[in-house]
């Protein structure tokens, strides 16, 4: 692998970077939404130079601030773990994003409509006559009268990297990764969880990396420049 193919393969990885780095950026209100970076493998060419290729998509889960919203179907999670919800066509997924609410069938849902799910994977419903809600740190869910209607399905995984990102803040589990119960999960009601990512962080790396792909940029030239004069000096045309 020549010097200008690996210069080249370097700001391909860079773009790829800036194209995270705006992603993230994009999302920093997102409740729940968890910092995604690339990681990198070292490669060493024939001539025994050594370079970076992309590896793989490396997940954030730190916890994001808790930020009080006042909305009694809001929730946080406090811990390691992840609310259960499910789609129209039945797949289940996991979310940190707890910014949820009552449809028109008094299903407690999020904002895309997927249903939030209790023990068992069994739909939570709410009836105007339940409410306001009264939701424990254990997930259990009361209604205006004291009584019990259900717990929430908050669940925690061995190996939350093999979650797949389906978009925004929900993520499937692939088939060998069974949910557990989220033993050390605590429920913050009328909150969210926010997005951990750190906008300064984010800035001070755009800079690196638009720096960066300027550098790589003016190697490239160099060495096409250096190429070209080889060729014309093998052509007996040096000037």
């Amino acid at each position: 692998m020549s010097v200008e193919s690996i210069a080249l393969s370097r700001q391909v990885i860079i773009e790829r970077q800036l194209e995270m780095l705006a992603h993230n950026a994009a999302n920093a209100s997102t409740p729940g939404f968890k910092t995604e970076r690339l990681s990198f493998k070292d490669q060493t060419n024939d001539s025994g130079v050594s370079y970076a290729s992309e590896g793989s998509i490396v997940r954030d889960y730190s916890p994001g601030a808790i930020k009080h919203t006042g909305n009694e179907h809001d929730l946080a999670i406090q811990g390691d773990g992840f609310f259960a919800v499910r789609d129209a066509e039945g797949e289940v997924f996991y979310t940190r994003n707890g910014h949820f609410h009552i449809n028109n069938q008094n299903q407690l849902v999020n904002s895309s409509g997927q249903q939030v799910l209790a023990l068992g994977d069994a739909e939570i419903g709410i009836t105007p006559d339940q409410a306001p809600l009264r939701i424990d740190g254990d997930g259990f869910i009361y209604g205006s009268n004291g009584e019990e209607i259900t717990q929430l399905n908050v669940v925690t995984f061995e190996n939350a990297d093999a979650l797949v990102d389906m978009g925004g803040t929900v993520y499937r589990a692939p088939e060998d990764e069974e949910p557990l119960p989220a033993t050390n999960a605590r429920i913050l009601q009328y909150s969210v969880e926010g997005s951990n990512v750190n906008t300064v962080e984010i800035m001070t790396e755009l800079m690196k990396l638009t720096r960066e792909f300027q550098y790589t940029q003016e190697n490239i030239q160099q060495s096409h420049q250096q190429d070209t004069n080889a060729i014309k000096k093998l052509a007996g045309n040096d000037k």
